[in-house]
């Protein structure tokens, strides 16, 4: 627990590093829609219906889900490749919730490639009557592989397992540059 201060870093955080986190920002959403098209492909469920039921669910509950579903069809290869993407996913969405949940302090002054986030979920009062709470620090290099991880994790999910056909709705990926 450090001393909830300002001091060691920079508010001001540069526009490439905003851009950055709007990448992964999408790229999260991404994810999550193509999740959500594959239950709906999966399951024959029109992707409106499916969205009401697992829309808002965690990414890495949809991928529960997912495993469910292929241990009861028995499809063996798709619940290989899910409980791939699962650990392949870890790392990321720690990241994530770091990202999405925590107040961004801004740079490290002592590493400008570094951005710090505050856990005030977890503060604690110290002894002098001021507040202690975990701070994360995420280089940027962590949040361009993460943004680039997730892409392609988007991309070969879209491109391996929702089909474009008539009957079945179009993937949200159809049509973007890959």
């Amino acid at each position: 627990m450090e001393k909830i201060t300002h001091e060691n870093f920079n508010p001001a955080i540069p526009e490439n590093v905003h851009c950055l986190l709007g990448r992964l920002a999408i790229a999260y959403g991404r994810l999550d829609s193509t999740l959500t098209n594959w239950i709906a492909n999966e399951t024959k469920g029109d992707l409106a219906s499916t969205f009401i039921l697992v829309g808002r669910m965690e990414i890495t509950n949809k991928l529960r889900r997912l495993i469910s579903l292929f241990e009861l069809t028995g499809d063996s290869s798709k619940r290989a490749a899910i409980k791939k993407l699962q650990r392949d996913f870890k790392p990321h969405q720690n990241r994530r919730n770091v990202i999405a949940h925590q107040f961004c302090l801004g740079m490290a002054k002592d590493n400008p490639r570094q951005l710090g986030f505050l856990g005030l979920h977890t503060a604690k009062r110290g002894s002098k009557g001021d507040y202690l709470a975990p701070i994360t620090r995420i280089s940027v290099d962590d949040i361009r592989q993460s943004e680039k991880a997730v892409t392609k994790m988007t991309q070969e999910i879209a491109a391996k397992y929702i089909p474009l056909g008539d009957d079945l709705p179009p993937s949200p990926l159809s049509g973007l540059p890959q």
